[in-house]
């Protein structure tokens, strides 16, 4: 004879509205499909995709797409033009065949020291103001920006704003400053639907974290990893508030040596600073190296690294 635990019955969970929702949605038993044909199948499967459609959209849980909507947010519809026509080439591409840096996105450019990292974000900045009337944001770590040449490079200083943040978190809350005075794509008058706004930060290797600027030794042990925790926490802000508005982020960056890499080991043998948070986020990686040309001339290679659904294939090659 079995044990028998004498008790009150559990009470009967409430349905929430969504779980009402889902569980009206119809479900496709094993002998109905069994007496489907192929025809019969696909469509079952676009009647039940319909009513869960209609079913989902009664839910405030924000809009619901078909993949096929033109108006599915993470399309690429806009690109910004960069200036330089062979970087265009292999930069994000919209079905109407324009291509460029994508917008509502990250873009992340790094390369050795000396490369024309800063000049090419400055022919960008003057290309995006004079073609499509953009404001600019520059934030400076390095402390080496000079106005006489970015306008040189076709950079309209008078209509860009500088600043000079301390640390990371001085940075993100300008960032997402810009962010929230920016109106949402789709809140935008008629007349200014294209309007926004390029942010260039120069650069995440002069970028300090504010527990290692207090630090009175500046090299705590304590310190280690902070700054790479706080970019991954950034991020999660930046890409929702992103994805809603007419803005560009672009990350100038540098390489540095792998520490403990052996040659021999396989691999690269650098990598970049400010931990991988930066690397998933960004929807291109651009990597940067120059060669001498001539006297005075430099010849720029531009490697696509990562291109993330902006409708080019990555590791595309080109010379500026």
């Amino acid at each position: 004879m079995g044990l028998v635990i004498k008790g009150k019955k559990p009470d009967i969970k409430k349905q929430t509205k969504a779980e009402k929702i889902i569980n009206k949605t119809p479900v496709l038993k094993k002998k109905k499909v069994e007496n489907l044909t192929i025809d019969g199948m696909y469509k079952y499967r676009n009647d039940m995709m319909e009513k869960m459609y209609a079913n989902l959209t009664k839910l405030d849980l924000g809009t619901v797409y078909k993949m096929s909507d033109p108006l599915v947010p993470t399309k690429i519809k806009r690109v910004l033009p960069t200036g330089l026509v062979e970087f265009d080439i292999i930069c994000a591409r919209t079905p109407a065949g324009r291509s460029g840096f994508p917008i509502g996105r990250q873009v992340e450019i790094y390369g050795p020291p000396g490369c024309g990292k800063t000049s090419i974000a400055c022919q960008v900045a003057g290309s995006v103001q004079k073609r499509l009337g953009w404001g600019v944001t520059w934030l400076e770590f390095e402390n080496k920006f000079d106005p006489d040449r970015a306008k040189l490079l076709g950079m309209d200083t008078d209509s860009a704003l500088f600043l000079q943040p301390e640390c990371l978190e001085d940075c993100i809350d300008i960032i997402l400053e810009v962010l929230e005075n920016t109106p949402e794509r789709n809140k935008l008058p008629d007349d200014m639907k294209h309007f926004g706004n390029l942010i260039i930060v120069d650069s995440v290797s002069q970028m300090p974290s504010r527990p290692e600027l207090l630090s009175k030794k500046g090299m705590d042990s304590n310190n280690i990893g902070v700054f790479q925790r706080k970019m991954s926490q950034a991020q999660r802000r930046i890409t929702n508030a992103l994805s809603k508005r007419n803005v560009t982020i672009m990350w100038v960056n540098q390489t540095r040596a792998k520490l403990g890499f052996g040659f021999g080991s396989g691999g690269e043998m650098t990598t970049t600073y400010g931990g991988n948070a930066l690397k998933f986020a960004v929807a291109q990686r651009w990597n940067m190296w120059s060669q001498k040309k001539g006297d005075n001339g430099m010849l720029i290679h531009f490697v696509n690294q990562k291109n993330n659904g902006c409708g080019m294939r990555p590791f595309l090659k080109a010379e500026a």
